[in-house]
């Protein structure tokens, strides 16, 4: 099974949020002393890869 265009396009983003976004939303909390939770993004899929 080959991938579309599109799917292959919002695998990219996926991988651009979690290292532009997510990342430095944990060093933010950490900095805070607080801990951020993965669950949060899991609802809507976006730091849980599709296959």
């Amino acid at each position: 099974m080959g991938l579309t265009k599109s799917e292959v396009r919002s695998q990219k983003s996926e991988v651009v949020f979690e290292t532009e976004i997510y990342a430095p939303l944990q060093k933010l909390c950490a900095l805070k002393g607080g801990v951020l939770d993965p669950t949060i993004f899991d609802n809507d899929h976006l730091l849980t890869p599709q296959r």
